[in-house]
């Protein structure tokens, strides 16, 4: 009767798995689990934040403009994650290939997700520099009604279509998110592709 020691010099040993050895997952799936583990809340918070936020003030708005605003912050936020998932064959050649070339394109794709995050730090910028201003006009005009308001009755009591920069308000409070979507999609969408080729960390840091 062969002993333990034997049994055991005999047992196949557990093979160790390279990242992305895994089966079964459908591609959809496999992106679903990537954005819980990498991102948690935050892919699909930026499409669902605006409703909270409008009303608790987080971010001022005009009441005659929130709901909408929402709205289209949801659809379009949602729209640019399904993008960049279609576009994610294209996003790892250029991140993976073009990561071995030298000066601005490599610097691109490691700064980018820090660059988008910076466009949206723009953009809230200038939402709030043309709320002011808005804010401030719409003031005056109910001043020249004999009513005066504050800021906070301003923005609840001023109607659509005498909204100051209505247009301007709405692309630079749609860039906010779309630019902090992207940031985290393209994070996310990075991890996915590396698990999907199969590339490890050290090979992804010693490319030249």
């Amino acid at each position: 009767m062969a002993d333990s020691d034997s049994l055991r010099s005999v047992a196949p040993r557990p093979q160790r798995r390279r990242r992305g050895d895994t089966e079964g997952p459908v591609r959809f799936q496999q992106f679903t689990a990537y954005l819980k583990k990498y991102l948690a809340l935050g892919a699909v918070g930026c499409g669902v934040l605006p409703a909270p936020l409008s009303y608790f003030q987080v971010i001022p708005t005009f009441q005659s403009q929130s709901k909408f605003l929402a709205g289209y912050v949801t659809v379009f936020c949602f729209l640019a994650l399904g993008f960049i998932f279609y576009s994610r064959h294209s996003i790892a050649r250029w991140m993976f290939i073009g990561a071995r070339k030298r000066g601005t394109e490599k610097a691109l794709i490691a700064w980018l997700p820090l660059v988008l995050i910076g466009v949206s730090l723009v953009f809230l910028s200038t939402y709030h520099l043309l709320l002011q201003w808005s804010v401030s006009k719409s003031i005056s005009d109910f001043f020249l009604k004999g009513v005066n308001l504050n800021d906070q009755l301003a923005l609840s009591q001023t109607p659509f279509e005498e909204i100051r920069f209505a247009i301007p308000l709405m692309i630079s409070y749609l860039g906010v998110f779309l630019a902090a979507e992207s940031a985290f999609a393209v994070m996310a969408i990075r991890e996915y592709m590396q698990d999907i080729l199969k590339l490890e960390d050290s090979e992804i840091v010693n490319l030249r």
